[in-house]
């Protein structure tokens, strides 16, 4: 016979939610690791603009360790204004959000005009895979034990 538990299978904790899924005492150490390892793909695999991937892993990191956003640094780079563009819409739509797949369009505006600027065969198309990858990472993440 099968029942449902709500409790956290690492913790039990009462309750598994989303953000508990990131943000549990007991796999905290076991996310950090796979933050990391989404930095590496994020710079290395997807060529992704390098400060969009600092903002959104700081991003991440602040959200798991502190359960909110953080304040945006500014970026000397020509992103400056489109950075600060997707950190005030991710904070509006909610860090906890982004962990559940929902990212701020401006994120990948900021992919495109980087994509362009390196002269990407197809940007468009590029900038589309990029968000794919990201959103797989992000579910990867969300079931990594």
């Amino acid at each position: 016979m099968i029942t449902r538990n709500d409790r956290c299978s690492a913790c039990d904790h009462s309750e598994e939610t989303v953000a508990h899924l990131f943000q549990c005492p007991t796999r905290r150490e076991l996310v950090r690791k796979e933050i990391d390892a989404l930095q590496k793909k994020l710079l290395n695999e997807l060529n992704t603009q390098r400060d969009l991937a600092h903002v959104l892993i700081r991003g991440m990191r602040h959200w798991i360790e502190f359960g909110t956003g953080y304040t945006l640094a500014h970026y000397p780079t020509a992103f400056r204004s489109l950075l600060q563009a997707g950190w005030k819409d991710q904070r509006e739509l909610g860090w906890s959000q982004f962990f559940r797949g929902f990212l701020a369009q401006s994120w990948r505006q900021i992919q495109l005009r980087h994509l362009r600027a390196d002269n990407c065969a197809d940007p468009e198309q590029a900038a589309f895979e990029w968000s794919v990858q990201l959103h797989k990472s992000l579910f990867r993440l969300g079931g990594s034990e």
